[in-house]
């Protein structure tokens, strides 16, 4: 009988080192294909991300150029006028001066004629 126990220890001993071989088998093939399923969702969600962040990245480029866009027209409509105005300014000192200098060019001539007055009238 203990010949036949250990026969039947040595028999369970060897079918149990199978079936766990078996099942270490079955679950390394299990981890395997839940890796490489892992590794592929992984994959996908990276391309994903990978294009998310390509288009917000054009987004706010085309964001960005619109408001520097933008605050350049106000700037340069800004400068515009600014040099409207002095131009409007430089415009109306030049047609004072032209005006004085006609006005200086008249008295230039009064004062001529007056003295050749004076001197007609005083030498008599």
């Amino acid at each position: 009988m203990k010949s036949e126990i250990g026969g039947l220890r040595t028999e369970f001993k060897a079918d149990l080192s199978k079936e766990i071989g078996s099942v270490r088998s079955e679950l390394s093939k299990e981890i395997g294909s839940v890796r490489s399923e892992l590794s592929k969702e992984i994959g996908s969600v990276r391309s994903d991300m990978k294009k998310q962040f390509a288009f917000q990245r054009q987004e706010l480029v085309s964001y960005l150029d619109d408001k520097f866009e933008t605050n350049r027209r106000l700037m340069v409509d800004d400068m515009q006028n600014f040099q409207d105005a002095i131009i409007t300014e430089v415009k109306a000192i030049k047609q004072e001066t032209i005006v004085n200098s006609s006005h200086r060019v008249t008295l230039t001539d009064h004062e001529t004629r007056l003295s050749k007055v004076e001197r007609h009238l005083f030498s008599n």
